[in-house]
């Protein structure tokens, strides 16, 4: 017997077993419905669930917050002044910015950087300098200075 002959004689024997294996592997892995699908689906939903039960509790803290805002003016009062920078009449409002370690920083840089190797500054920024030193200087003459004793 011819090897094509005995594949045949072999697949007549277990024709069914190769239909039944044939299917599984189709409704296992390969079908729109098979079962990697359904567990990838399935994992999925777990997720919106969690995402679903998280948006509830926000929507509960928001809507509490939205009725304390609602009811009582001394948070509305507080929201207004901390976050919009609004006073009352005849007060002084001070906003301190976070950027000063920032600009320390940028200053240490910049005197850390010997003469020799410092570009010439542009005429762009000495015109700017020499704006500046002028908008002191006028400062400095418009505020009085009381007199000594």
């Amino acid at each position: 017997m011819s090897t094509l002959q005995r594949i045949y004689h072999v697949l007549g024997r277990l024709k069914y077993w190769v239909v039944i294996i044939g299917i599984i592997l189709v409704n296992g892995f390969l079908d729109e419905n098979s079962f990697y699908m359904r567990h990838k689906r399935l994992v999925e939903i777990d997720q919106l669930r969690n995402e679903i039960a998280m948006l509830k509790e926000r929507y509960q803290q928001d809507d509490e917050r939205l009725q304390e805002l609602n009811n009582n003016p001394k948070v509305v009062e507080s929201l207004a002044r901390e976050k919009y920078h609004m006073k009352r009449p005849n007060e002084d409002v001070f906003v301190i910015k976070d950027g000063y370690e920032e600009e320390e920083r940028e200053v240490v840089e910049e005197k850390a950087v010997t003469p020799a190797e410092k570009p010439e500054p542009s005429t762009e920024t000495a015109e700017t300098q020499e704006a500046d030193e002028q908008a002191v200087a006028e400062t400095d003459s418009t505020h009085e200075t009381p007199a000594q004793p």
